[in-house]
């Protein structure tokens, strides 16, 4: 064999003792916790996740403005006019508030009936432009307009005032929640740190000791540490495959931090999340999944990552776990602390649901107030094409009225055709019609005294009976008092219409 031939031979020899004796020259060949490490990336790539969907506590004012207006809008003008035209600068302090033992509240109160009575004066600010004379605003279809907008107002005030001291500060407590995050991944807040000092990873005399609950493991980041890192003459192999942790570390160190550095490249490529309280929990109950049991004569050992040998996560070379047994109730001999990573991400999620119910609780305000504006709105537009029902007056039905009588007689009667023989004579000398002698009729009984007394002696037989045992014989007992039941049935009606009425726009 010639010589080139036999250098040849020897490259060879030399590249197939390399395969069989140096792991590191396939990178993949020992990487046995990838798969873990991917998942653990998942878990790490929470501190980077959305939350911009939970951080908008304040909920819009502009259905509560749009009602103070169009209430603004049909108030009296004695009211309107307490506050200024858009042209007129606003004062300080206003006169409104001049006598309030509270000028900061008054101010603040009359700052929003100044910003409606403004509004009120454009018409672009009104429903379709329409702007209602004065006639119309005070008829009796416009004050039953300006009471229904009025009761949605309060409605969607009262709507406001709940949801402000509730919801809106529970969902200011959702920064609260990436800090926690932060806290279980890094064991620390992750602003103005980089790869090489993002990671909390505290070491201990060696990998057993190390890499439990109670040192490297205590963060999620230690935990990725402690499943691939090399140690010097004892873990050579990539147990992640290349590149994580090309570099060794010494585990009997007080810290092994910088060993993050390579996995916190790698981890960076994960997808980032939309943070739910939901997707923490699938993450924290896959890592429960992933946990085995190493059985053994002394111990059973709880672990992430390759099987260990013994009962522990000591160094192994080619292989690499981390020791969860703190996380065994089953093994336990007391209670498991919540202060480890994988509780405090499930506590995470917990106060990351109550702010996902807040903003639910936001939504359903929200669309309460838009449809308490629709119907402001329309009522306000409604009023346009309501009919009167005004009853046109006269000095004559205006006199009749006043004294209780009812006229059947008229002047107006000129022949005797037109003059009711009923009740009336016809003077064919004055050619008017005049009442019968004696038939002359009141509105009710014999006048105002005589409808009182008819009226005061069917009430004061209820009124006179003091106890609720004699409130009998069309008498109801209302509390206080004997009433006649009567009377308390057409107000207990009357009432039931309005509140349908109420009910029908509010709910």
């Amino acid at each position: 064999m010639s010589s080139h031939w036999r250098v040849y031979a020897m490259f060879g020899l030399l590249s197939a003792l390399q395969q069989v004796f140096n792991v590191e020259g396939d990178p993949n060949t020992n990487a046995k916790n990838l798969a873990d490490l991917n998942f653990l990336c998942r878990i790490i790539a929470l501190a980077d996740a959305d939350a911009s969907h939970l951080v908008n506590a304040e909920l819009s004012t502009e259905s509560v403005s749009t009602l103070m207006k169009l209430n603004m809008t049909l108030s009296s003008a004695t009211w309107r006019n307490k506050f200024p035209k858009p042209a007129t600068p606003p004062e300080d302090p206003p006169a409104y508030c001049k006598a309030s033992t509270d000028m900061n509240a008054c101010k603040l109160q009359y700052a929003k009936y100044e910003e409606a009575a403004r509004k009120s004066e454009d018409k672009d600010n009104l429903p379709n432009k329409i702007v209602y004379p004065e006639k119309r605003i005070n008829s009796v279809q416009g004050r039953t307009a300006r009471l229904l907008i009025q009761a949605a107002l309060e409605r969607a005030i009262a709507i406001t005032e709940k949801y402000n001291s509730n919801s809106k500060e529970i969902i200011k407590t959702s920064t609260k929640n990436t800090a926690k995050l932060q806290q279980a991944i890094y064991g620390q807040p992750k602003a103005d740190k980089t790869a090489t000092n993002i990671c909390v990873a505290a070491a201990q005399n060696d990998r057993q000791t190390s890499c439990t609950l109670k040192k490297t493991a205590a963060t999620v980041c230690g935990t990725a540490i402690c499943l691939c890192a090399k140690e010097s003459g004892t873990q050579t192999g990539l147990i992640c495959g290349e590149p994580h942790i090309a570099a060794t570390f010494n585990f009997a160190a007080a810290s092994v931090a910088a060993g993050y550095q390579s996995i916190h490249t790698k981890c960076s490529q994960s997808p980032k999340p939309i943070l739910t309280s939901s997707y923490i929990e699938s993450l924290v109950a896959g890592f429960y999944a992933r946990l085995k049991t190493k059985e053994h004569g002394t111990r059973a050992t709880v672990y992430l990552g390759t099987a260990p040998t013994n009962e522990n996560c000591a160094a192994e070379n080619n292989k690499a776990c981390v020791d969860f047994t703190d996380l065994s109730e089953a093994s336990a001999t007391k209670a498991v602390p919540a202060t480890y990573w994988p509780s405090q991400l499930l506590t995470t999620a917990n106060d990351l649901r109550q702010v996902e119910r807040a903003l639910d609780a936001k939504k359903q305000a929200e669309d309460q107030l838009a449809t308490l504006q629709k119907e402001g709105e329309k009522i306000y537009s409604q009023l346009q094409h309501e009919e009167g029902v005004e009853v046109p007056t006269t000095k004559a039905n205006v006199a009749d009225t006043a004294s209780g009588k009812t006229t059947k007689c008229t002047k107006q009667n000129k022949t005797a055709e037109e003059c009711p023989s009923e009740h009336c004579d016809y003077d064919a000398n004055k050619k008017e019609c005049k009442p019968k002698a004696g038939t002359e009729s009141a509105a009710a009984g014999t006048g105002d005294k005589a409808g009182a007394a008819g009226a005061n002696s069917e009430t004061e037989k209820c009124t006179n009976k003091k106890t609720e045992g004699d409130c009998k014989d069309g008498c109801k007992w209302d509390g206080e008092e004997c009433k006649d039941s009567s009377i308390l049935a057409n107000k207990q009606f009357a009432l039931t219409v309005v509140s349908a009425a109420f009910v029908a726009l509010l709910f």
